[in-house]
Protein backbone atom coordinates (compact mmCIF):
# COMPACT_ATOMS: atom_id res chain seq x y z
CA UNK A 1 0.00 0.00 0.00
CA UNK A 2 1.37 3.41 -0.86
CA UNK A 3 0.79 6.51 1.20
CA UNK A 4 -0.27 9.55 -0.81
CA UNK A 5 -0.22 13.02 0.63
CA UNK A 6 -2.36 15.81 -0.76
CA UNK A 7 -0.17 18.73 0.25
CA UNK A 8 -0.32 22.44 -0.42
CA UNK A 9 1.99 25.39 0.05
CA UNK A 10 0.39 28.41 1.71
CA UNK A 11 0.74 30.76 4.64
CA UNK A 12 -1.53 30.12 7.60
CA UNK A 13 -2.99 32.30 10.33
CA UNK A 14 -1.99 31.58 13.95
CA UNK A 15 -4.18 29.23 15.94
CA UNK A 16 -6.80 30.62 18.27
CA UNK A 17 -5.39 31.40 21.69
CA UNK A 18 -8.11 29.47 23.46
CA UNK A 19 -9.98 26.27 22.75
CA UNK A 20 -8.80 22.95 21.33
CA UNK A 21 -6.06 22.86 18.70
CA UNK A 22 -7.65 23.02 15.26
CA UNK A 23 -5.75 22.53 12.03
CA UNK A 24 -5.58 25.49 9.67
CA UNK A 25 -6.25 23.23 6.72
CA UNK A 26 -8.88 20.61 5.99
CA UNK A 27 -9.30 17.97 3.31
CA UNK A 28 -12.51 17.60 1.32
CA UNK A 29 -13.30 14.48 -0.69
CA UNK A 30 -16.08 13.90 -3.22
CA UNK A 31 -17.76 11.54 -3.06
CA UNK A 32 -17.26 11.40 0.71
CA UNK A 33 -16.44 7.68 0.74
CA UNK A 34 -13.65 5.40 1.90
CA UNK A 35 -14.20 2.47 -0.45
CA UNK A 36 -13.99 2.51 -4.24
CA UNK A 37 -13.96 -0.05 -7.03
CA UNK A 38 -11.41 -0.07 -9.84
CA UNK A 39 -12.31 2.56 -12.43
CA UNK A 40 -14.07 4.88 -9.98
CA UNK A 41 -13.08 8.53 -9.64
CA UNK A 42 -12.56 10.89 -6.70
CA UNK A 43 -12.10 14.65 -6.20
CA UNK A 44 -9.75 15.92 -3.48
CA UNK A 45 -9.41 19.53 -2.39
CA UNK A 46 -7.70 21.42 0.42
CA UNK A 47 -9.50 24.20 2.26
CA UNK A 48 -7.78 26.91 4.30
CA UNK A 49 -9.79 29.54 6.12
CA UNK A 50 -12.93 28.54 4.24
CA UNK A 51 -11.21 28.89 0.86
CA UNK A 52 -10.35 26.10 -1.56
CA UNK A 53 -6.73 26.18 -2.68
CA UNK A 54 -4.93 24.34 -5.46
CA UNK A 55 -3.12 21.17 -4.43
CA UNK A 56 -0.09 19.11 -5.32
CA UNK A 57 0.28 15.42 -4.62
CA UNK A 58 3.07 13.66 -2.75
CA UNK A 59 3.38 9.93 -3.17
CA UNK A 60 5.22 7.45 -1.00
CA UNK A 61 5.41 3.70 -1.51
CA UNK A 62 7.05 0.99 0.53
CA UNK A 63 9.88 0.78 -2.01
CA UNK A 64 10.35 4.44 -2.89
CA UNK A 65 10.91 7.60 -0.93
CA UNK A 66 8.37 10.43 -1.07
CA UNK A 67 8.02 12.08 -4.44
CA UNK A 68 6.11 15.26 -5.20
CA UNK A 69 4.25 16.05 -8.36
CA UNK A 70 1.24 17.84 -9.75
CA UNK A 71 -2.18 16.30 -9.46
CA UNK A 72 -3.20 14.02 -12.30
CA UNK A 73 -5.89 16.45 -13.44
CA UNK A 74 -7.47 19.62 -12.09
CA UNK A 75 -11.18 20.37 -12.23
CA UNK A 76 -11.28 23.95 -11.00
CA UNK A 77 -9.23 23.79 -7.80
CA UNK A 78 -10.03 20.15 -7.07
CA UNK A 79 -7.60 17.33 -7.72
CA UNK A 80 -9.42 14.79 -9.91
CA UNK A 81 -8.18 11.19 -9.86
CA UNK A 82 -9.97 9.02 -12.41
CA UNK A 83 -9.58 5.34 -13.15
CA UNK A 84 -8.71 4.45 -9.56
CA UNK A 85 -6.81 1.20 -9.06
CA UNK A 86 -5.75 -0.78 -5.97
CA UNK A 87 -2.34 0.93 -6.12
CA UNK A 88 -4.12 4.20 -5.25
CA UNK A 89 -5.17 2.78 -1.87
CA UNK A 90 -3.63 4.67 1.03
CA UNK A 91 -3.79 7.65 3.33
CA UNK A 92 -4.56 11.14 2.04
CA UNK A 93 -4.22 14.48 3.81
CA UNK A 94 -3.45 18.16 3.24
CA UNK A 95 -0.33 19.83 4.58
CA UNK A 96 0.75 23.46 4.81
CA UNK A 97 4.25 24.79 4.25
CA UNK A 98 4.81 25.08 8.01
CA UNK A 99 3.74 21.51 8.73
CA UNK A 100 0.06 21.95 9.64
CA UNK A 101 -1.82 18.83 8.61
CA UNK A 102 -5.46 18.06 8.07
CA UNK A 103 -7.05 14.90 9.34
CA UNK A 104 -6.10 11.82 7.37
CA UNK A 105 -8.58 9.81 5.37
CA UNK A 106 -8.10 6.25 4.26
CA UNK A 107 -9.07 5.25 0.73
CA UNK A 108 -9.38 1.61 -0.30
CA UNK A 109 -9.63 0.64 -3.97
CA UNK A 110 -10.43 -2.97 -4.79
CA UNK A 111 -10.53 -4.97 -7.98
CA UNK A 112 -11.12 -8.48 -6.66
CA UNK A 113 -14.53 -7.85 -5.04
CA UNK A 114 -17.74 -6.73 -6.76
CA UNK A 115 -19.04 -5.02 -3.63
CA UNK A 116 -18.16 -1.87 -1.70
CA UNK A 117 -19.52 -0.33 1.48
CA UNK A 118 -20.56 3.30 1.17
CA UNK A 119 -19.20 4.75 4.41
CA UNK A 120 -18.00 8.34 5.00
CA UNK A 121 -14.29 9.04 4.59
CA UNK A 122 -14.45 12.13 6.80
CA UNK A 123 -15.42 11.97 10.48
CA UNK A 124 -19.13 12.36 11.21
CA UNK A 125 -20.40 14.68 13.92
CA UNK A 126 -21.89 13.20 17.06
CA UNK A 127 -25.67 13.52 17.01
CA UNK A 128 -25.95 13.43 13.22
CA UNK A 129 -27.49 10.72 11.05
CA UNK A 130 -25.38 8.40 8.90
CA UNK A 131 -26.61 6.01 6.21
CA UNK A 132 -24.48 3.09 5.02
CA UNK A 133 -25.16 1.18 1.81
CA UNK A 134 -23.70 -1.80 0.01
CA UNK A 135 -23.15 -0.94 -3.67
CA UNK A 136 -22.19 -3.12 -6.63
CA UNK A 137 -20.11 -2.38 -9.72
CA UNK A 138 -23.25 -1.64 -11.76
CA UNK A 139 -24.45 0.89 -9.17
CA UNK A 140 -27.24 -1.14 -7.61
CA UNK A 141 -27.76 -1.35 -3.84
CA UNK A 142 -28.80 -4.92 -3.05
CA UNK A 143 -30.27 -6.04 0.26
CA UNK A 144 -27.27 -6.76 2.46
CA UNK A 145 -26.22 -7.71 5.96
CA UNK A 146 -24.32 -5.05 7.89
CA UNK A 147 -21.63 -5.72 10.46
CA UNK A 148 -19.69 -3.71 13.03
CA UNK A 149 -16.53 -5.35 14.31
CA UNK A 150 -17.71 -8.59 12.64
CA UNK A 151 -20.99 -8.60 14.58
CA UNK A 152 -24.43 -8.18 12.97
CA UNK A 153 -25.75 -4.65 13.48
CA UNK A 154 -29.17 -4.50 15.15
CA UNK A 155 -30.68 -7.60 13.56
CA UNK A 156 -29.84 -10.31 11.06
CA UNK A 157 -32.33 -9.22 8.40
CA UNK A 158 -30.95 -8.03 5.06
CA UNK A 159 -31.72 -4.42 4.08
CA UNK A 160 -30.72 -1.99 1.33
CA UNK A 161 -29.27 0.46 3.84
CA UNK A 162 -28.31 0.87 7.47
CA UNK A 163 -29.24 4.18 9.08
CA UNK A 164 -27.53 5.22 12.30
CA UNK A 165 -29.53 7.96 14.01
CA UNK A 166 -27.84 10.36 16.42
CA UNK A 167 -24.47 8.65 16.16
CA UNK A 168 -22.24 8.60 19.24
CA UNK A 169 -18.66 7.61 19.99
CA UNK A 170 -19.96 4.13 20.82
CA UNK A 171 -20.96 3.73 17.15
CA UNK A 172 -17.33 3.88 16.02
CA UNK A 173 -15.88 0.66 14.68
CA UNK A 174 -15.03 -1.37 11.61
CA UNK A 175 -18.10 -1.69 9.37
CA UNK A 176 -18.66 -4.02 6.44
CA UNK A 177 -21.54 -5.45 4.43
CA UNK A 178 -22.21 -8.72 2.66
CA UNK A 179 -24.76 -10.40 0.42
CA UNK A 180 -25.50 -14.06 -0.18
CA UNK A 181 -24.52 -13.85 -3.85
CA UNK A 182 -21.65 -11.33 -3.93
CA UNK A 183 -19.74 -11.98 -0.75
CA UNK A 184 -18.50 -9.22 1.54
CA UNK A 185 -17.00 -5.76 1.27
CA UNK A 186 -13.76 -4.72 2.99
CA UNK A 187 -13.97 -3.28 6.49
CA UNK A 188 -13.71 0.47 7.03
CA UNK A 189 -13.58 2.48 10.24
CA UNK A 190 -16.43 4.89 11.00
CA UNK A 191 -15.07 7.92 12.86
CA UNK A 192 -17.26 10.09 15.09
CA UNK A 193 -16.12 13.53 16.26
CA UNK A 194 -17.51 15.59 19.09
CA UNK A 195 -19.87 18.39 18.11
CA UNK A 196 -17.75 20.86 20.12
CA UNK A 197 -14.79 20.15 17.83
CA UNK A 198 -16.99 20.98 14.85
CA UNK A 199 -17.98 24.30 16.46
CA UNK A 200 -14.36 25.25 17.17
CA UNK A 201 -13.42 24.33 13.61
CA UNK A 202 -16.05 26.70 12.21
CA UNK A 203 -14.89 29.47 14.56
CA UNK A 204 -11.29 28.96 13.47
CA UNK A 205 -12.20 29.02 9.78
CA UNK A 206 -14.08 32.29 10.24
CA UNK A 207 -11.10 33.77 12.10
CA UNK A 208 -8.61 32.62 9.45
CA UNK A 209 -10.75 34.04 6.65
CA UNK A 210 -11.06 37.48 8.27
Amino acid sequence: MRILTVSLLLSVSPLLEFGPTVSAVSLSVRPNLQQFLSGDAVYLSCDEGGRTVRTTVERQTAKRSAETGQCWKYIGRSCFISGLSPSDSGLYWCETSDGQRSEQINITVQSDRPLKLEIPALPVTAGSEVTLRCRTKDGSTPAAYFFRNNVHVRDKAAAEQLTLSKVQQSDEGFYSCSTDMLGSSPQSWLRVKDSCATWWSSVFSASAAS
